[in-house]
C-alpha cells in the first residue's frame, strides 16, 4: 500500500465512524453551551428582579412613630445596698 492509496482512501475522519462521533460531540457541546447561556441569562434576570424588589421595599418603609421607650424613659437604678 502506497502513500497515495492511503490518502485517496480517505484516511482520517471516515464517513460513518469517526466523522459521526465528531459531529455528534460538536452538536452536544453546542447544545450544552446554549443551555448554559440561557440559564445564565435567566439567573441574571432573576437577580436583577430580586435586587429591584429589595430596593423598592427599602424605599417604601415608613417610620412607625416615636418609640414608647423614648417617651417614658426609665430612671437609672440606684446602687445596690448589699453591703452595710
Amino acid at each position: 500500500m502506497k502513500v497515495n492509496d492511503i490518502i485517496e482512501s480517505g484516511y482520517g475522519l471516515r464517513q460513518g465512524t469517526a466523522m459521526s462521533r465528531s459531529v455528534n460531540s460538536k452538536q452536544t457541546n453546542q447544545n450544552i453551551r446554549i443551555n448554559a447561556r440561557t440559564a445564565d441569562a435567566n439567573r441574571e434576570a432573576g437577580i436583577a428582579q430580586q435586587q429591584s424588589y429589595r430596593s423598592e421595599k427599602r424605599r417604601r418603609k415608613a417610620p412607625t412613630g416615636i418609640p414608647s421607650r423614648l417617651l417614658q424613659p426609665q430612671t437609672p437604678a440606684g446602687p445596690e445596698g448589699g453591703q452595710r
